[in-house]
């Protein structure tokens, strides 16, 4: 299962670009959700922690009563978090579909936070808090939200709730090897709390299946429940993790979120007043492993590193390396030629965790060797999306109907709808190869795509081949996203009423349609199918 979570060689940031749903559907999460279309984003489904065992038996410590009370007042800060979510509905964009109900766990901190999983409140549309011991339900808010390390800031507003309860504080380590970790939260199947005792089993970078990022992991021993995400993992009277998700298939084995990504959002609200997300490197890279590259590169014996094939241009990184680079160190980490660095005694990780550490706006330095020459690099750090932006949390659809040509943006979940597990294999190819091989060349650019027609007499004898196609250009203009797409319908058909608008497609079909008649037939497709507006809300 480690060739599932570890980091892929040669693939753009973050790693799971390139792995297709099959090698990466075993990773599931641990609340309990319905399977809605927030959770068809990753390929990877919902699974959670642990049977109920005796406090007693998990600290070994039967007699030692203080020890025993001192855990348990840790638990009343331990909550069950009730949400009801509409998901959204990617294939028919202006609509959404049916009401979920899932629960998850969550735990006390400072400042009257509540701290627990992303995945368990997105798209929500009420959140209930329940203490542990409490019959009542208290209404909840969302504060800040951070989908990339699923982690999300909730509070309650009413004071009642927080009589006799204390904030759980963090680590400052990351628990090592077979060392004994406590996993606390509401799995289903009862109302109680359920805690149960593990081993770490390695410390490892792995994609995060709620949004398909890469960052720092504990793998633990334990089995996980749904119903647990959230819950806090502790050892001794510290936080030091925090429970997400399970490789699915698999015995015993379940991911906490470890506290040095927890304190990364801590850090990063503190520092910039809301969460500002994780720089991405946007390059593709592969190991110098194999004797004839550094040959070829000029390398001597005592020089490793990762090889650059190719930069996203709109990268902050096309602007200081060129293929065929080899980064020798970042911040004076050395990188060996499988793409890892230094952690600890005994361990490594992959070299993304440097960058993972800090905060957009950061700068890294960058030693190189370039046609056999080693320079010293310098570049800020920034968040650039994807090409096809791998989530859409909390987000609706945006989409366009233009003469029943229904217009939208080109996105995984998108994709998802033709498949949870082998979209990659029922989705349109040259939509899967956007997905997988896609290039930002601008920090605007999307990719807009003609998802279907409404039958009407303006779009008589379009045929169906024009559908699932990529929008190029309008009336010869190129198209750089679905806002570009409405200004420039609307000019041309402000301009001339009686003109016309050709749209052509990558695949060189075109389709013409008259302004006119247009204009006629909207509300007359958006009554027979019951859509209330022609443009998603931003567009209007």
């Amino acid at each position: 299962m480690e060739g599932n979570n570890d980091r892929p060689e040669g693939h753009l940031d973050p790693p799971i670009d390139e792995l297709s749903p099959s090698s990466t559907k075993q990773l599931t999460l641990e609340n309990s959700i319905g399977k809605d279309q927030q959770q068809r984003q990753s390929s990877l489904s919902l699974t959670r922690q642990l049977s109920n065992v005796a406090v007693c038996s998990l600290l070994d410590v039967e007699t030692d009563h203080e020890v025993i009370e001192s855990l348990e007042l840790l638990l009343n800060s331990v909550v069950e978090i009730f949400c009801n979510s509409i998901p959204c509905n990617f294939m028919s964009p202006w609509q959404v579909r049916l009401q979920v109900a899932n629960t998850s766990s969550g735990f006390i901190i400072k400042d009257r936070w509540i701290l627990s999983n992303a995945h368990g409140v997105s798209n929500h549309s009420t959140i209930r808090i329940r203490k542990h011991g409490d019959p009542k339900k208290y209404p909840g808010r969302i504060l800040h939200i951070a989908h990339e390390c699923d982690l999300v800031i909730l509070t309650v507003d009413d004071d009642q709730f927080w009589d006799n309860v204390e904030p759980l504080t963090f680590s400052d380590k990351i628990p090592r090897l077979q060392e004994s970790i406590i996993v606390v939260g509401y799995p289903i199947g009862g109302d109680n709390l359920s805690v149960t005792k593990g081993v770490v089993s390695r410390v490892c970078m792995s994609t995060y299946s709620h949004s398909l990022e890469y960052l720092l992991t504990i793998q633990i021993d334990a089995a996980i429940n749904p119903g647990n995400s959230g819950g806090p993992a502790i050892q001794g009277k510290q936080v030091v993790g925090m429970s997400f998700q399970i490789v699915n298939e698999a015995q015993s084995i379940g991911y906490i979120i470890p506290v040095v990504v927890i304190k990364h959002l801590l850090d990063d609200i503190a520092l910039h007043g809301r969460y500002t997300n994780f720089p991405t490197i946007r390059f593709r890279y592969q190991s110098m492993e194999n004797s004839s590259y550094r040959k070829y590169l000029k390398l001597t014996d005592d020089q490793h590193g990762i090889l650059v094939t190719s930069i996203e241009p709109a990268s902050v990184f096309s602007k200081i390396l060129k293929k065929d680079d080899v980064i020798i160190a970042m911040d004076d980490k050395s990188i060996a030629d499988d793409g890892t660095i230094y952690f600890r005694r005994g361990e490594r990780l992959n070299f993304i965790h440097s960058i993972k550490s800090k905060f957009v706006g950061d700068t890294v330095t960058l030693r190189i060797i370039r046609q056999g020459e080693e320079i010293t690099l310098t570049s800020s750090l920034c968040n650039i999306p994807a090409l096809v932006p791998y989530h859409s949390h909390d987000k609706r659809p945006e989409y366009l109907i233009y003469a029943g040509i229904v217009f939208t943006v080109l996105t995984r979940f998108y994709l998802y709808e033709w498949g949870n597990d082998d979209w990659d294999q029922k989705a349109p190819k040259h939509f899967v190869s956007l997905a997988y091989n896609g290039k930002l060349q601008e920090l605007t650019q999307q990719i807009v795509v003609m998802n279907q027609i409404l039958s009407d007499d303006v779009n008589y004898g379009i045929t169906s081949d024009a559908t699932d196609a990529v929008l190029k250009s309008v009336n010869g203009i190129e198209i750089k996203n679905i806002k570009h797409l409405a200004e420039l319908i609307d000019e041309i058909s402000n301009k001339e009423d009686d003109g016309f608008i050709r749209f052509e497609m990558e695949s060189e079909e075109f389709i013409v349609i008259q302004c006119k008649e247009a204009k006629e037939s909207e509300e007359r497709i958006l009554t027979q199918n019951s859509i209330a507006h022609a443009r998603s809300e931003h567009l209007r």
